[in-house]
């Protein structure tokens, strides 16, 4: 609230008109080879899903983030040469989002936020999972996803009793703007986002004046 008014908008908060409060079980990240982006979401073309039968998914989305490669981004020997440019010491792997902050002290120049998605009547909508507190000068966003998900919007189901063991993998967002866009406006044109809250506006020079900054 001190944040907010600081802003200097001349605007007070009144009331608040309603809060939604979404709770999830914990589910362990568990390891896993590489899992597909889900239909809907690959076709916005926004991420680069690094092809990886190991446990270090999340090293090789960071490096695909950090050092983009011009063709074939989804193989993973393009990033091998720059593996050593990252600290990685003391990291568990598979790499568990709330040690974020760790990489990111291992790591003064980078930071990261991490993304997931949750599917309510078929569709995927994108929420934050972890945003860092700081935006470092080498940034990189990534998109957590599973091997399935149950529609929060349909009929109740047994947490315990699952399909198959839940699995984890992250990917790298290359375009957030293509990867919101849809859910946040019908109108097909470039967003500029708060990658706190996803709200959008349409210039960069709107988001820099925002009260998201």
């Amino acid at each position: 609230m001190e944040d907010f008014q600081e802003k200097d908008s001349g605007w007070t908060l009144q009331a608040v008109s309603y809060l939604t409060l979404n709770i999830n079980k914990y589910k362990p990240i568990r390891g896993s080879g590489h899992i597909e982006i889900p239909g809907p979401i690959a076709h916005r073309e926004a991420c680069i899903n690094v092809r990886t039968d190991d446990k270090m998914c999340f090293k090789w989305a960071v490096l695909s983030g950090l050092y983009p490669a011009k063709t074939n981004p989804q193989r993973k020997t393009k990033y091998v040469e720059h593996e050593n440019k990252v600290n990685w010491s003391g990291l568990d792997f598979p790499f568990k989002p709330k040690d974020a902050p760790k990489f990111e002290r291992l790591n003064a120049n980078i930071s990261v936020n991490i993304y997931v998605l949750e599917k309510r009547q078929d569709i995927f909508n994108v929420l934050p999972y972890y945003v860092s507190k700081t935006g470092k000068a080498r940034h990189v966003d990534l998109l957590l996803i599973q091997n399935y998900y149950v529609d929060e919007g349909g009929e109740e189901y047994d947490d315990d009793v699952l399909p198959e063991p839940l699995r984890f993998h992250y990917v790298w967002i290359k375009n957030m703007s293509a990867l919101i866009g849809a859910q946040v406006s019908k109108f097909h044109k470039k967003k500029f986002l708060c990658k706190r809250c996803l709200h959008y506006f349409w210039s960069e020079a709107k988001l820099a004046l925002s009260l998201c900054n």
